[in-house]
């Protein structure tokens, strides 16, 4: 799953462009809404392999780092369109 992350990664580090923040907030949507139902499919699937305290910090970062993931690319949607309209 986190191979997922890699082509936005690197095409913010490169060259940020609107279509490269919508992929980015569009993947988080997917992982925020893919998450929550890969870990109730019950033991053995994704996330759910840990043991001991592990699993609800698991739990927690598969919500929490899509989320910042969200915002961050909501943010930089809003500086690309702010920027884009200043220099028209």
């Amino acid at each position: 799953m986190g191979m997922a992350c890699l082509p936005c990664a690197v095409h913010l580090a490169l060259l940020p462009r609107r279509r490269t923040w919508v992929q980015t907030a569009a993947v988080s949507v997917a992982m925020l809404v893919g998450h929550p139902l890969l870990s109730a499919a019950g033991p053995g699937h994704h996330g759910t392999a840990h043991s001991g305290g592990l699993v609800a910090g698991v739990g927690v970062a598969m919500v929490a780092v899509p989320a910042l993931a969200l915002v961050l690319a909501l943010s930089g949607l809003a500086l690309e369109d702010r920027r884009s309209a200043s220099a028209t």
